[in-house]
């Protein structure tokens, strides 16, 4: 779009820089977007509400923690709207701060601050992710006195909330005899969570007559079979998805190295540099196995690899740690890499990422499907909660 504007008599305005700063956000292209902000500031336009509320979604999303703290001070400062306090707070929520989010929540209510509907999604999105389930039980329990209309939303992440802290049976009194395919796909995420086969089982039953073309519930219950060794019934359930014409949702993981985006499916050799990249992972898994890491090959889920070295080959080959190693071909010396997942990381991918931070002294932020993760010396800011 940008590039398009360059060559027609077209003078962008706000809601084009808006529109743009978004993508870059979203797209994690830090390199376009912090261009698009130097634009911005050229032509005066960052005074605007709107605008400052962008670039604080934009350096959250790529993980730019000064530039975040800085704009969201100023914002606080200047008597802001509930879109500006919802996009500090879901900044809070998409980084796992729950507490910080919980106090700036009650500040706004404190200084009669009215919130709205996304308000009490967002904020109850960022106690699940930390884990502040009793918090997380008062502000649902208060959402009319807040004068707020309860919406499905609210439902569904409250079904988070108790799915992701194991407490099932909590979300299935939430959910009731609901048929909204949402809160169930959320509970039985929950279930892989927990590798809770009993519970996944019944809800596979409810989604494949409520969604019968969707792939989740395929998914997430053969995954479960072979996180539990059963590979026959993953085998089924796979079978099952074939005979129905379901396909399965690759993982794919995106990277960006001096305004270049590379994409990494997992399984796949199609990527630049192969041999390069190959050579670096091993390189990389020697350190690592040396200082301690085992693959967990309880997390496979290909059905038909038999053998524990397929196994662990086809962890190795996950697109988080083809990412990885192709970051280090391009900057061998680099400190900071950023990667987003189309999926939920898996459990040895997360372990591996770890490990990977601390042994080549490197940070790592993975952006996956549920939140963001911060791995730095061999931690990760999610606490292994997510």
């Amino acid at each position: 779009m940008k590039e398009y504007c360059s060559i027609q008599p077209i003078i962008p305005d706000t809601t084009t820089y808006l529109v743009l700063l978004i993508g870059c956000a979203d797209l994690v292209s830090p390199t376009k977007g912090k261009t698009l902000i130097k634009e911005i500031q050229e032509k005066q336009l960052d005074s605007s509400e709107m605008i400052k509320s962008a670039m604080l979604t934009f350096y959250s999303k790529t993980c730019n923690q000064k530039k975040t703290t800085e704009i969201l001070t100023d914002i606080l400062s200047s008597n802001p709207s509930i879109m500006s306090y919802n996009c500090i707070l879901a900044s809070y929520a998409r980084h796992g701060q729950g507490k910080k989010a919980l106090n700036l929540f009650k500040s706004m209510v404190k200084n009669s601050v009215q919130p709205n509907g996304d308000t009490i999604t967002i904020i109850l999105n960022a106690l699940s992710h930390s884990g502040m389930v009793e918090e997380a039980i008062k502000i649902y329990s208060t959402i009319e006195t807040l004068k707020i209309i309860p919406s499905p939303s609210h439902k569904t992440v409250m079904v988070d909330v108790f799915a992701r802290a194991g407490l099932f049976n909590e979300a299935e009194q939430l959910i009731g005899d609901s048929t909204e395919a949402i809160l169930w796909r959320t509970l039985m995420a929950g279930c892989r969570k927990h590798n809770n086969i009993e519970i996944a089982e019944k809800i596979f039953e409810i989604l494949t007559k409520i969604e019968p073309t969707d792939p989740s519930p395929y998914i997430l219950l053969s995954n479960i079979y072979m996180f539990k060794g059963n590979n026959t019934k993953a085998s089924e359930i796979r079978g099952l998805m074939v005979q129905q014409g379901i396909k399965k949702i690759p993982g794919i993981v995106y990277s960006e190295d001096k305004g270049t985006t590379y994409q990494f499916i997992s399984g796949s050799s199609n990527y630049p540099l192969f041999t390069e990249v190959e050579n670096k992972r091993k390189e990389i898994y020697q350190k690592i196995i040396g200082a301690g890491y085992v693959s967990d090959t309880r997390w496979v889920t290909n059905a038909q690899l038999i053998s524990e070295e397929e196994k662990i080959d086809s962890l190795c080959r996950h697109a988080e740690k083809i990412a990885i190693s192709h970051a280090f071909v391009l900057q061998p010396n680099r400190k900071k890499i950023l990667l987003t997942s189309n999926l939920r990381v898996c459990n040895d991918c997360h372990n591996a990422i770890a490990y990977i931070s601390k042994e080549m002294n490197v940070e790592i932020v993975v952006r996956d499907a549920n939140r963001y993760h911060h791995f730095k010396n061999g931690k990760c800011s999610c606490n292994d909660y997510w």
